[in-house]
């Protein structure tokens, strides 16, 4: 059985570890930026770094099992998102990779410190930082992705076709996918009322610009107008904000738009020149595959 001083031990590291989770939630909001990490990525970055060395930290001063230790750390860690977990799983689906480099902190942490040799700890160190960095960076990446569009690299390979989906001009014609046949077709999909829609729109901007001349792309964005928008809302908004991009329009209603996969604003459609759905995500990775296509 534990002794009094143990028990305290534990439930010492248990606070601790719970207090700290309590201080690096916060980043998960995006209100601090370093560089261009911010949100789940720095709130994951920042979270590995303190517990892994936390856990080190208390491997060598406290006078408790190891195991005991790293249960403990474990719980602090835990006590709040395992039951968030619990009433929704997949409601929280953004900060599961976090936690998960949270956990692998304090594992890699106790095999730092298991290890005797210097030059294995500091290859296991070096290991530790490299996997902590690219999981909350690029990893990040990839699994905001797949969650946002349902695939981590954006490219499908889909046969279906979609040359019969109806959208609409900024005048009121209706446009079927079938009028692009022969090029591919960009849509970035955006609404009124999405703030990040906005912040990206520069990038689609310069994506236009880039591809306005190539005789085999068209690009336009997709506005998911509501039932107190027109056909010409979208433009007309873009125009104010001094974006010159051709604008296509859809009922934010449209049951297409969700059997195309759009779960999240903003989100880019790319359609090959047989109308056929080949990318679904965001405006970086479009560009990158568009890259790709047109450097074949």
């Amino acid at each position: 059985m534990l002794k009094k001083l143990q028990i305290k031990s534990f439930l010492k590291i248990i606070i601790i570890s719970l207090i700290l989770s309590l201080l690096i939630a916060p980043l998960r909001g995006g209100y601090i930026e370093i560089g261009t990490i911010t949100g789940f990525k720095l709130s994951s970055i920042v979270g590995f770094v303190v517990y892994f060395h936390l856990t080190i930290y208390f491997l060598g001063k406290i006078r408790l099992s190891n195991g005991l230790i790293i249960i403990s750390v474990f719980i602090g860690i835990s006590f709040f998102i395992l039951p968030l977990y619990i009433i929704s799983f997949s409601g929280a689906q953004a900060s599961h990779l976090e936690y998960l480099i949270h956990i692998s902190s304090i594992i890699l942490g106790w095999i730092f410190y298991s290890v005797n040799s210097k030059l294995y700890k500091v290859l296991i160190f070096i290991f530790s930082m490299t996997l902590c960095f690219w999981t909350s960076t690029t990893g990040y990446d990839l699994w905001l992705h797949k969650l946002n569009s349902g695939t981590f690299t954006g490219e499908l390979n889909n046969q279906i076709i979609y040359d019969n989906f109806p959208i609409q001009s900024d005048m009121g014609d209706t446009i079927a996918l079938r009028d692009f046949k022969g090029k591919y077709l960009l849509l970035d999909c955006w609404y009124t009322r999405c703030g990040y829609c906005y912040e990206e729109m520069p990038k689609v901007q310069e994506l236009y610009d880039t591809y306005k001349n190539n005789s085999e792309i068209n690009l336009y964005t997709l506005h998911s107008r509501m039932k107190d928008e027109t056909f010409s809302s979208g433009v007309e908004i873009l125009n104010k904000k001094g974006y010159n991009l051709p604008t296509l329009s859809i009922c934010i209603d449209d049951p297409k738009l969700k059997e195309l996969g759009i779960k999240t604003y903003p989100g880019v459609l790319i359609f090959d020149k047989e109308s056929r759905l080949v990318f679904r995500g965001n405006i970086d990775t479009a560009a990158k595959y568009l890259e790709r296509k047109f450097e074949e």
